[in-house]
């Protein structure tokens, strides 16, 4: 079995233009195609994502993402290749690096994104009655650094969010 994932920004045509995380999953084979059973799963296996018989081509990579799957990828959510008994395989999982209040290097903790001061669109060569959506941030205007999607926890798990614990 030959595969090879990483995570990675993606910029949206579902939600015009909005950047998310996305899994892409690649076949480094080199003849042949592998058939295997996927699953996509927050970290509390709460509501699983399976895809049961997926055939992948030799050298062909694929996404996985609120564009492709619907599944929007938040903190701890990982992708995994399934077994027999649908025992884990391999498994790639979410992890962003997390800063405290005032350390991210894009934002210094404003949460507004960097190129755009937080507006969501620019100004190409200062012409103000036109304007264009940021490349950076999809037109949030929030810093995506330091700006870490995460999932809200069931009844009785943890609590999730940013500070104090609750969002």
């Amino acid at each position: 079995m030959g595969f090879k994932g990483k995570f990675e920004l993606a910029t949206s045509t579902r939600l015009s233009g909005v950047r998310f995380h996305s899994f892409v999953l690649k076949c480094t084979n080199l003849l042949l195609s592998e058939t295997v059973d996927c699953m996509i799963s927050d970290e509390y296996n709460q509501q699983p994502f399976y895809f049961r018989g997926q055939t992948f081509k030799p050298g062909h990579s694929y996404r996985f993402d609120f564009d492709t799957v619907d599944w929007q990828w938040c903190q701890h959510d990982y992708f995994a290749i399934l077994g027999k008994n649908d025992k884990v395989v391999k498994k790639w999982q979410l992890n962003l690096k997390e800063y405290r209040p005032g350390e991210c290097p894009e934002c210094h903790g404003t949460l507004k994104c960097k190129k755009c001061n937080g507006q969501g669109f620019i100004y190409p060569r200062g012409r103000m009655w036109e304007y264009k959506t940021c490349d950076a941030c999809g037109g949030t205007g929030t810093c995506h650094t330091c700006d870490i999607p995460r999932r809200a926890g069931s009844f009785g798990g943890p609590p999730t969010g940013i500070g104090n614990g609750f969002k």
